[in-house]
């Protein structure tokens, strides 16, 4: 967690430091410069000596994008209280740029102030609604107990840059969380547009289309793999519970057939396959003959 007490009182301290007076024009060149040191320091990575110039900086002109800077670079540290302190300050001087939201967020996500980070998210995007790389975010923190709200920013996102597989990954998993089996179909066929020859998303499609009662879509991409790779257990194996779906014991005793001359399948699970043929044989005496040839073959 973050730890916010006394939060202000050091930056305002360091304010107060005694210093010549001078012009405003001469205190924004002295700022000016003191920016300009801290910028080169910060391209190399020396954040110390960066952060340090800037609160020099901050003595001559206090502008919130002093305070955003300097925020920055204690991130860079991992330092999230006074960053923090820092991008608080920025946001407080100036509530229009929505890159001071965006950092206040992520140093709250950091800090794992989810809640926090998701108000100030929500106010950034009341500034710029179409910003991708806040709707993303914003989708992110949703996504554990807000995943229908979660899904519209991603669809949002979707509408923008068209289909792309992280945002559409993200809806098929929510999806599926909500129990929408056709809404995740679309995402992950959306997907296999992207990436046809992904062997296994197709057979995570062809999970969902078992789930959903779509047999027959996913016997022709199960077709496809076993086409490809005709020993493939796995796909003959599902093929066989799609053919299960449909009823159509004499075609799944096909693939399970084949899984009870494999020598790596284990004794267990050929005789799972059969109990399948049983279970059904008492209830529908036409699978009978087959359940009885299969256990035949098994002994």
């Amino acid at each position: 967690m973050i730890n916010c007490s006394g939060s202000n009182t050091s930056i305002d301290e360091k304010q107060q430091e005694v210093k010549p007076i001078l012009s405003k024009d001469e205190s924004k060149k002295k700022a000016l410069e003191f920016f300009v040191n801290g910028g080169v320091y910060e391209t190399q990575g020396n954040y110390e000596a960066a952060i340090s110039q800037y609160e020099k900086a901050l003595s001559y002109d206090t502008s919130a994008g002093l305070y955003y800077t300097i925020a920055k670079c204690y991130v860079h540290l991992n330092k999230l209280s006074p960053a923090l302190n820092y991008s608080q300050k920025s946001v407080e001087l100036d509530s229009s740029k929505v890159e001071f939201y965006d950092l206040l967020s992520d140093i709250y996500t950091y800090g794992n102030q989810t809640n926090s980070a998701i108000v100030v998210l929500e106010k950034a995007i009341k500034l710029d609604s179409m910003n991708i790389d806040l709707n993303y975010k914003l989708a992110r923190l949703y996504e554990e107990n807000k995943p229908v709200q979660a899904v519209q920013l991603y669809t949002r996102i979707l509408s923008q840059v068209g289909p792309e597989w992280s945002v559409l990954s993200r809806i098929a998993e929510l999806q599926e969380r909500l129990g929408n089996n056709d809404e995740a179909i679309n995402a992950i066929t959306k997907l296999l547009a992207i990436d046809p020859a992904n062997t296994m998303l197709k057979k995570m499609l062809i999970e969902f289309y078992l789930r959903a009662g779509r047999f027959d879509e996913g016997l022709v991409l199960v077709d496809e793999i076993l086409e490809l790779m005709p020993y493939d257990l796995e796909a003959r194996e599902t093929k066989a519970k799609l053919l299960l779906g449909k009823n159509d014991w004499t075609g799944a005793s096909k693939e399970f057939d084949y899984f009870l001359d494999q020598p790596d399948v284990t004794l267990d699970s050929k005789i799972n396959i059969g109990a399948n043929y049983f279970n059904k044989a008492v209830t529908d005496s036409t699978v009978l003959p087959i359940a009885k040839a299969f256990f035949t073959k098994l002994g």
